[in-house]
């Protein structure tokens, strides 16, 4: 997997999209998905999720709908095939969890979608 960067700017305007917090072992991680992404790929989702937690390094995701300036700033293409993320702060995680609300979270034991409360 691929660890990547993204910049956010207080300045910017609030975008709704979703972002994934994911639990890693060595701590917190974001990354971000488009709404068409999301509406598009959103059967698919919960099995591409959770494909990685076995893997030892994810332990769990967590996926929010949220109106947050970094869903402006991060325009990397997001795709099925690998999870992409930048290193996250608490403040940075609570700032998102406040943004919005939780629409899925995978996870041992917890894997669900639910297409009715993304407005799907």
């Amino acid at each position: 997997m691929k660890e990547s960067n993204f910049k956010t700017s207080p300045t910017a305007k609030a975008i709704e999209g979703y972002a994934a917090i994911i639990h890693t072992t060595s701590g917190l991680g974001l990354t971000v998905y488009s709404t068409p992404f999301i509406k598009k790929n959103w059967r698919q989702l919960a099995s591409f999720f959770d494909s990685f937690i076995p893997s030892g390094k994810i332990r769990k995701i967590e996926l929010w709908k949220v109106k947050h300036t970094l869903i402006k700033n991060s325009t990397k293409k997001r795709s099925l095939k690998r999870i992409s993320w930048t290193t996250a702060g608490n403040d940075e995680v609570e700032s998102v969890r406040k943004a919005g609300f939780q629409w899925g979270q995978y996870g041992p034991g917890k894997n669900w979608t639910d297409g009715r409360k993304a407005g799907l």
